[in-house]
């Protein structure tokens, strides 16, 4: 990973990876922030891809490492 990639992520994703890594499914995010499943789905995407990993797994060691979440 990149020192900090994190910080490119939008408040929207920011709060949809919290969510993500809290254990929260596509359809308990959506309804949390009155989204649709498929706009969770194109954020955890997004996600994936800016972080710069390649499963949920690695989000929510990457949410532990940094605070996001204990």
């Amino acid at each position: 990973m990149i020192a900090d990639p994190g910080a490119g992520l939008t408040a929207q994703e920011a709060v949809v990876a919290r969510l993500v890594a809290d254990g929260r499914s596509n359809k308990e995010v959506a309804a949390l922030l009155d989204i649709s499943p498929a706009t969770v789905e194109t954020h955890r995407a997004r996600i994936l891809q800016k972080l710069d990993v390649h499963n949920i797994a690695e989000v929510v060691l990457y949410a532990v490492r940094r605070g996001i979440i204990s």
